[in-house]
């Protein structure tokens, strides 16, 4: 609804409606000041200025039939409105102001005129162009070998509605009104308040016969939108597919020149498959998207447009990932689609779309599995090798199902059956974790769109593209520091050798899903798969990630330590009598001001590093693991007495660093403490291998790998 609130003087701010379409008429308005626009169903627009009288082309208790939007503040006098009569009154009323309403009331009637006749030429303008599509589509159909089929939709399009109310002399009598305003407003309309009355009134008379026939080609429009639908789909299919071959011979030429890539956005839409409705509102909100002065405003109206675009963008990657399952191949300019979102050549302009591509086609899958990109990903969830992540609310799948039962959404039969089905699962994880997941990594929520657009490239692309190799050298680089990072510990049995539990830590390397989109944010997004502790983490980042690789690697696995420790200690994780990481950090922490071994100046920083991450304790220890891995490491002072002690009791440097810093005084109480502790476990192993060694020659597995990670 609008904002009319009654009779009298009325302040419509800018974005405001003094009324919608489907508003009932029982008042006459009156601009006075600013500026407000007639917008159709269709989004149609058009303007009205200072003096211009709303309602008098229309009927008491119908509709408006637009949406009348401010385009600045504006102040509008609204009238009460019951009978024709009324409006006769109001500008009989008004004697001073009459010839400046009958003035405006011309202009008003005059952009009706023109957008009627540039409505019509729209018109003609679509059907001639769908007329030379289907010329164009008989002809590729032959040249790729497919039976055109019969689209007599497009053969008998009805004729253009008429539209006479622009013709003849009405028309030209408007014209000429319009030209002459000046004068008519000084020696005609202020002769005799008649004047302007019939003027306002045949004014009134001609927008409702404009109005309809607007209407009508609106509706025309529409049907031929309707009926055409199922053409334009086989057009853009036989384009598609023109396109597509073109650009796989320039793929399997020698070439190292990427092939010009047109017309991708139907490329897709005809993989994907999706219906007619939903493609055309992709292509309009991205053409939209193009034709937009700054693709980064923030403002109500490109917020909307970038969420609308968003979420049909899942939809189509939905569809289009599950026709590759089906048909087990797609083109280049597919898989630009599922890594990059790469949607459009325009919008993501020339020289980004080459290099997009070459970076598809030369993407080198990771031998070790763990980096993915969020297509990879999806296919390991579809044939079950791994479970759909946690949701925002920290829902898994199968918890997910137990809750849309408990709701009633689901019977339990159904919940059984979802539970493995790969669709369904499939779905839960795009529209959960990859959703949100790639509007995080992006970095400015405010201006996310899940297309690919040129502004965003804010550093050359080619340059930011990650790589299995380059993360995984990334992580290393961490674990060569931090070696027990994703060594957590589990326990076994030996029975038949007297041990009934062996406690041992195993190495699990995180899984790194790539987000097709350009970002700066990395993050962990769970630490395990499930309740098992021994599963893989999963972290999250841009596949053209603009920070440093390495320094997010240091981030993620700081929040993977914390997270861990969390995971393992449950309820207690804050719990001071059951020392961990976490709660002997939190206790720091909380009771930094009363702890004597801090100076009031390192207080003074601790203090300031709380208000920074808001009383977030956990953002506080990342990022002091981040300068214990990237400084304290090579003997630079950073952190704190308190602090350091904590980290490195936890967090242990590898032994090449550990014998490096053996001699600094800030360092050799610590390792000599934790090299105690470490000579004592690694004695009552031994004792536990010469026991074993007295039954049977060789050691287990678990025993020797626990061996080993004592002596790192």
């Amino acid at each position: 609804m609008g904002v009319h609130a009654g009779m009298g003087k009325i302040i419509v701010q800018k974005g405001e409606k003094l009324h919608s379409m489907t508003d009932e008429i029982n008042t006459i308005d009156v601009l006075l000041k600013g500026k407000i626009s007639l917008i159709s169903e269709a989004g149609f627009k058009i303007p009205a200025g200072n003096g211009t009288v709303f309602g008098i082309s229309l009927t008491p208790s119908d509709k408006y039939g637009f949406d009348y939007l401010a385009e600045e503040e504006s102040t509008v006098y609204s009238y009460d409105y019951k009978d024709t009569k009324d409006l006769v009154k109001v500008i009989k009323g008004n004697p001073n102001i009459a010839p400046v309403m009958a003035s405006a009331c011309v202009r008003y009637a005059k952009y009706f005129a023109k957008a009627l006749k540039l409505l019509r030429g729209k018109a003609e303008e679509k059907i001639g162009e769908i007329k030379d599509d289907y010329n164009k589509y008989i002809e590729d159909c032959a040249v790729v070998g497919e039976d055109p089929g019969n689209f007599a939709s497009v053969e008998n399009m009805p004729p253009l509605p008429e539209t006479k109310a622009t013709e003849g002399w009405r028309d030209s009598t408007l014209t000429a009104l319009y030209n002459h305003d000046a004068e008519l407003r000084k020696n005609f309309y202020a002769l005799n308040i008649d004047f302007p009355v019939g003027m306002i009134l045949t004014a009134g008379e001609y927008i409702k016969e404009v109005s309809k026939e607007i209407e009508g080609l609106e509706t025309y429009m529409e049907l031929i939108d309707e009926s055409t639908g199922d053409f334009r789909q086989a057009r853009n299919v036989i384009k598609a597919k023109i396109n597509e071959e073109k650009i796989q011979n320039a793929t399997d030429s020698d070439s190292d020149e990427a092939p010009e890539i047109k017309d991708a956005l139907n490329m897709i839409l005809s993989y994907a498959g999706v219906d007619t409705g939903i493609a055309e509102e992709f292509k309009g909100y991205i053409d939209q998207f193009k034709n937009a002065p700054d693709r980064m405003d923030t403002s109500d109206d490109m917020r909307k447009l970038r969420r609308n675009i968003t979420k049909l963008f899942y939809q189509i990657y939905e569809a289009a990932f599950f026709k590759s399952i089906e048909t087990g191949k797609y083109s280049p300019v597919i898989k630009m689609f599922f890594m990059f979102g790469f949607v459009d050549e325009e919008l993501a302009g020339e020289e980004n779309t080459q290099t997009l591509y070459n970076m598809a086609v030369k993407w080198v899958p990771d031998r070790q599995k763990r980096v993915v990109t969020a297509y990879e990903w999806l296919r390991t969830i579809y044939e079950l090798k791994n479970a759909p992540s946690k949701n925002e609310f920290d829902n898994d799948w199968p918890a997910q199902l137990k809750e849309d039962r408990r709701e009633g959404n689901i019977t339990e039969e159904e919940e059984q059956q979802l539970l493995d089905d790969p669709k369904a699962r499939v779905h839960f994880e795009l529209n959960n974790m990859i959703s949100v997941a790639n509007r995080m990594t992006y970095g400015s929520v405010s201006s996310f769109a899940a297309v690919f657009f040129k502004e965003e490239a804010v550093r050359p692309i080619d340059s930011c593209m990650l790589s299995a190799e380059k993360i995984n050298a990334a992580i290393d680089g961490v674990t060569e520091v931090d070696y027990g990072c994703f060594f957590r510990e589990t326990v076994t049995s030996y029975q038949d050798l007297g041990i009934n539990q062996f406690p041992y830590n195993v190495e699990v390397k995180p899984y790194v899903i790539l987000l097709p989109n350009e970002g700066s944010r990395a993050s962990l997004w769970q630490e395990i798969e499930g309740r098992k502790r021994t599963t893989n983490a999963r972290m999250i980042i841009s596949i053209i990630h603009t920070e440093d690789i390495a320094d997010s690697a240091v981030r993620m696995c700081g929040e993977f330590r914390w997270e861990m420790c969390r995971r393992i200690q449950g309820v207690h994780w804050n719990d001071i009598t059951d020392p961990s990481l976490t709660s002997e950090y939190s206790d720091y922490l909380q009771f930094y001001k009363k702890n004597r071994d801090i100076s009031p100046e390192v207080k003074e920083k601790i203090k300031l590093a709380l208000q920074k991450s808001r009383g977030n304790n956990r953002n506080v220890f990342v990022s002091d693991y981040i300068s214990f891995i990237k400084n304290e490491s090579k003997g630079q002072s950073k952190l704190n007495k308190v602090a350091r002690d904590i980290v490195f009791r936890y967090c242990t440097f590898a032994k090449s660093y550990r014998e490096a810093l053996a001699a600094n005084p800030q360092y050799q109480s610590l390792i000599e403490k934790w090299g105690i502790k470490r000579e004592q476990k690694l004695h009552s192993l031994n004792l536990i291998a010469r026991k074993i060694q007295t039954i049977q020659p060789e050691l287990p597995e678990e025993v020797e790998s626990e061996l080993k990670f004592l002596q790192l």
